[in-house]
Protein backbone atom coordinates (compact mmCIF):
# COMPACT_ATOMS: atom_id res chain seq x y z
CA UNK A 1 0.00 0.00 0.00
CA UNK A 2 2.92 2.34 0.66
CA UNK A 3 5.51 0.83 -1.66
CA UNK A 4 3.74 0.06 -4.94
CA UNK A 5 6.83 0.81 -7.02
CA UNK A 6 8.78 -2.07 -5.44
CA UNK A 7 11.50 0.22 -4.15
CA UNK A 8 12.23 -2.03 -1.15
CA UNK A 9 12.37 1.08 0.99
CA UNK A 10 10.57 -0.64 3.89
CA UNK A 11 11.83 -3.74 5.70
CA UNK A 12 10.26 -6.10 8.22
CA UNK A 13 12.83 -5.46 10.95
CA UNK A 14 13.06 -1.67 10.60
CA UNK A 15 9.48 -0.80 9.65
CA UNK A 16 6.83 -3.52 9.67
CA UNK A 17 7.59 -5.21 13.02
CA UNK A 18 7.89 -1.96 15.06
CA UNK A 19 4.73 -0.63 13.39
CA UNK A 20 2.81 -3.84 14.16
CA UNK A 21 3.81 -3.65 17.82
CA UNK A 22 2.74 0.01 17.95
CA UNK A 23 -0.60 -0.92 16.36
CA UNK A 24 -1.14 -3.64 18.95
CA UNK A 25 -0.25 -1.23 21.77
CA UNK A 26 -2.79 1.20 20.32
CA UNK A 27 -5.49 -1.46 20.11
CA UNK A 28 -4.74 -2.57 23.69
CA UNK A 29 -5.22 1.02 24.89
CA UNK A 30 -8.55 1.31 23.05
CA UNK A 31 -9.77 -2.00 24.46
CA UNK A 32 -8.75 -0.96 27.98
CA UNK A 33 -10.78 2.23 27.58
CA UNK A 34 -13.77 0.24 26.33
CA UNK A 35 -13.46 -2.17 29.29
CA UNK A 36 -13.37 0.75 31.73
CA UNK A 37 -16.51 2.22 30.14
CA UNK A 38 -18.14 -1.24 30.23
CA UNK A 39 -18.82 -1.04 26.49
CA UNK A 40 -17.10 -4.40 25.81
CA UNK A 41 -16.39 -7.35 28.10
CA UNK A 42 -12.80 -8.70 28.22
CA UNK A 43 -13.92 -12.25 27.45
CA UNK A 44 -14.67 -11.26 23.83
CA UNK A 45 -10.92 -11.65 23.19
CA UNK A 46 -11.03 -15.42 23.36
CA UNK A 47 -7.56 -15.82 21.86
CA UNK A 48 -6.05 -14.06 24.87
CA UNK A 49 -8.30 -15.57 27.57
CA UNK A 50 -6.74 -17.90 30.13
CA UNK A 51 -7.44 -19.27 33.61
CA UNK A 52 -4.74 -19.54 36.27
CA UNK A 53 -5.43 -21.90 39.18
CA UNK A 54 -4.07 -21.03 42.63
CA UNK A 55 -3.91 -22.66 46.05
CA UNK A 56 -4.69 -19.84 48.53
CA UNK A 57 -3.04 -19.38 51.91
CA UNK A 58 -5.40 -18.51 54.76
CA UNK A 59 -4.23 -15.91 57.27
CA UNK A 60 -6.88 -15.31 59.92
CA UNK A 61 -10.09 -14.35 58.19
CA UNK A 62 -8.47 -13.63 54.82
CA UNK A 63 -7.28 -15.92 52.04
CA UNK A 64 -4.16 -14.68 50.23
CA UNK A 65 -3.01 -15.47 46.71
CA UNK A 66 0.46 -14.61 45.46
CA UNK A 67 -0.27 -14.14 41.75
CA UNK A 68 3.34 -14.90 40.82
CA UNK A 69 2.98 -18.35 42.40
CA UNK A 70 1.51 -20.12 39.37
CA UNK A 71 3.44 -23.00 37.84
CA UNK A 72 2.67 -23.03 34.11
CA UNK A 73 5.87 -24.49 32.65
CA UNK A 74 7.88 -25.59 35.71
CA UNK A 75 8.58 -21.90 36.40
CA UNK A 76 6.58 -19.40 38.41
CA UNK A 77 4.83 -16.76 36.34
CA UNK A 78 5.83 -13.10 36.68
CA UNK A 79 2.21 -12.04 36.69
CA UNK A 80 2.57 -8.40 35.64
CA UNK A 81 4.75 -9.42 32.68
CA UNK A 82 2.17 -11.73 31.11
CA UNK A 83 -1.27 -10.53 32.28
CA UNK A 84 -3.27 -7.63 30.86
CA UNK A 85 -6.29 -7.65 33.19
CA UNK A 86 -8.33 -9.87 35.53
CA UNK A 87 -12.03 -10.18 34.70
CA UNK A 88 -13.22 -12.90 37.05
CA UNK A 89 -12.32 -14.86 40.19
CA UNK A 90 -13.92 -18.28 40.74
CA UNK A 91 -13.61 -19.27 44.43
CA UNK A 92 -14.69 -22.88 43.76
CA UNK A 93 -13.32 -24.01 40.38
CA UNK A 94 -13.46 -27.66 39.39
CA UNK A 95 -9.94 -28.70 38.41
CA UNK A 96 -8.68 -31.56 36.28
CA UNK A 97 -7.97 -34.80 38.07
CA UNK A 98 -4.81 -35.19 36.01
CA UNK A 99 -3.50 -31.69 36.72
CA UNK A 100 -4.79 -29.46 39.56
CA UNK A 101 -3.44 -26.42 37.66
CA UNK A 102 -5.92 -26.97 34.81
CA UNK A 103 -9.58 -25.92 34.91
CA UNK A 104 -12.15 -28.64 34.31
CA UNK A 105 -15.39 -26.70 34.91
CA UNK A 106 -16.82 -23.57 36.52
CA UNK A 107 -20.26 -23.91 38.08
CA UNK A 108 -20.59 -21.52 41.01
CA UNK A 109 -20.96 -17.76 41.45
CA UNK A 110 -17.82 -15.71 40.88
CA UNK A 111 -16.38 -13.66 43.73
CA UNK A 112 -17.47 -10.03 43.94
CA UNK A 113 -14.77 -7.46 43.22
CA UNK A 114 -14.41 -4.73 45.89
CA UNK A 115 -12.44 -1.53 46.09
CA UNK A 116 -10.16 -1.27 49.11
CA UNK A 117 -12.71 1.04 50.77
CA UNK A 118 -15.52 -1.46 50.21
CA UNK A 119 -13.21 -4.25 51.37
CA UNK A 120 -12.90 -2.81 54.89
CA UNK A 121 -16.54 -1.68 55.13
CA UNK A 122 -17.56 -5.28 54.42
CA UNK A 123 -16.17 -6.30 57.81
CA UNK A 124 -18.99 -4.34 59.46
CA UNK A 125 -21.88 -5.10 57.09
CA UNK A 126 -23.39 -8.60 57.42
CA UNK A 127 -25.19 -8.14 54.10
CA UNK A 128 -22.06 -7.27 52.12
CA UNK A 129 -20.03 -9.71 50.03
CA UNK A 130 -16.87 -10.55 51.92
CA UNK A 131 -18.45 -10.41 55.40
CA UNK A 132 -16.75 -13.13 57.46
CA UNK A 133 -19.07 -14.07 60.32
CA UNK A 134 -21.61 -16.15 58.40
CA UNK A 135 -21.88 -19.92 57.87
CA UNK A 136 -19.78 -21.08 54.93
CA UNK A 137 -22.83 -22.28 52.98
CA UNK A 138 -24.21 -18.71 52.99
CA UNK A 139 -20.94 -16.86 52.45
CA UNK A 140 -20.61 -14.48 49.51
CA UNK A 141 -16.95 -14.46 48.58
CA UNK A 142 -15.35 -11.13 47.69
CA UNK A 143 -11.87 -10.16 46.57
CA UNK A 144 -9.72 -7.09 46.17
CA UNK A 145 -6.52 -6.51 44.23
CA UNK A 146 -4.19 -7.14 42.66
CA UNK A 147 -1.75 -5.10 44.70
CA UNK A 148 1.68 -5.16 46.31
CA UNK A 149 0.24 -5.27 49.82
CA UNK A 150 3.09 -6.92 51.72
CA UNK A 151 6.18 -5.09 50.47
CA UNK A 152 7.77 -8.09 48.75
CA UNK A 153 6.93 -7.32 45.13
CA UNK A 154 3.58 -9.11 45.06
CA UNK A 155 1.16 -8.81 43.47
CA UNK A 156 -1.54 -10.36 45.63
CA UNK A 157 -5.26 -10.99 45.64
CA UNK A 158 -7.11 -10.98 48.97
CA UNK A 159 -10.32 -12.99 49.43
CA UNK A 160 -12.89 -13.20 52.24
CA UNK A 161 -14.25 -15.00 54.09
CA UNK A 162 -11.09 -17.00 54.66
CA UNK A 163 -13.11 -19.90 56.09
CA UNK A 164 -14.24 -20.72 52.55
CA UNK A 165 -10.67 -21.75 51.76
CA UNK A 166 -9.68 -23.63 54.92
CA UNK A 167 -9.47 -26.98 53.12
CA UNK A 168 -5.94 -27.80 51.94
CA UNK A 169 -7.43 -28.82 48.58
CA UNK A 170 -9.09 -25.42 48.07
CA UNK A 171 -8.38 -23.79 44.73
CA UNK A 172 -9.16 -20.41 43.19
CA UNK A 173 -9.51 -19.82 39.46
CA UNK A 174 -8.41 -16.41 38.17
CA UNK A 175 -9.89 -15.60 34.76
CA UNK A 176 -7.76 -13.14 32.84
CA UNK A 177 -6.58 -11.68 29.57
CA UNK A 178 -2.95 -12.24 28.73
CA UNK A 179 -0.87 -9.47 27.20
CA UNK A 180 -0.47 -9.84 23.47
CA UNK A 181 2.73 -11.50 22.34
CA UNK A 182 5.35 -9.06 21.08
CA UNK A 183 5.63 -9.35 17.30
CA UNK A 184 9.12 -10.62 16.50
CA UNK A 185 8.87 -11.29 12.77
CA UNK A 186 6.41 -12.06 10.00
CA UNK A 187 5.76 -15.53 11.46
CA UNK A 188 4.35 -14.25 14.79
CA UNK A 189 0.59 -14.78 15.05
CA UNK A 190 -1.68 -11.78 15.66
CA UNK A 191 -4.05 -12.85 18.47
CA UNK A 192 -6.90 -10.44 17.78
CA UNK A 193 -10.18 -11.33 16.02
CA UNK A 194 -10.19 -11.28 12.22
CA UNK A 195 -12.76 -8.46 12.31
CA UNK A 196 -10.02 -6.18 13.69
CA UNK A 197 -7.31 -7.05 11.18
CA UNK A 198 -8.19 -4.25 8.75
CA UNK A 199 -8.06 -1.73 11.61
CA UNK A 200 -4.65 -3.09 12.60
CA UNK A 201 -3.44 -2.79 9.00
CA UNK A 202 -4.56 0.84 8.84
CA UNK A 203 -2.70 1.60 12.07
CA UNK A 204 0.42 -0.18 10.78
CA UNK A 205 0.31 2.01 7.68
CA UNK A 206 -0.04 5.10 9.86
CA UNK A 207 2.98 4.24 12.00
CA UNK A 208 5.17 3.30 9.01
CA UNK A 209 4.34 6.53 7.22
CA UNK A 210 4.85 8.65 10.34
CA UNK A 211 8.22 10.02 9.31
CA UNK A 212 9.40 11.36 12.68
CA UNK A 213 8.53 8.33 14.80
CA UNK A 214 5.29 7.15 16.36
CA UNK A 215 3.97 8.50 19.69
CA UNK A 216 5.18 6.53 22.69
CA UNK A 217 1.70 6.20 24.16
CA UNK A 218 -1.53 5.69 22.25
CA UNK A 219 -4.25 8.26 22.81
CA UNK A 220 -7.80 7.01 22.50
CA UNK A 221 -10.98 8.91 21.72
CA UNK A 222 -14.66 8.09 22.02
CA UNK A 223 -14.77 7.78 18.23
CA UNK A 224 -12.13 5.05 18.29
CA UNK A 225 -13.91 3.19 21.09
CA UNK A 226 -17.17 3.33 19.12
CA UNK A 227 -15.39 2.04 16.01
CA UNK A 228 -13.96 -0.85 18.00
CA UNK A 229 -17.38 -1.73 19.45
CA UNK A 230 -18.94 -1.68 15.98
CA UNK A 231 -16.24 -4.02 14.62
CA UNK A 232 -16.61 -6.45 17.53
CA UNK A 233 -20.38 -6.60 16.98
CA UNK A 234 -20.15 -7.55 13.29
Amino acid sequence: MLDDDNSDRYTDADDLVPAMNSAIDYLTAVFSSAFEQKKIQPEVLSELTDVFIYNPTVNGGTAIINLNDQDRTANDVVFNDVVWTIFGVDPTPIVSGADPNVLSDSLKRFACRLTLEEWNYALEDPFAPGYSSVPTDFARVAFTGPGNYFGDGGPYLLLRPGASFSDDAARVGVWLLKKHTTIADSNTEVLFPVSLHELIVQKILYYISYQHGSPKYAQTTDKEVKELIALMNL
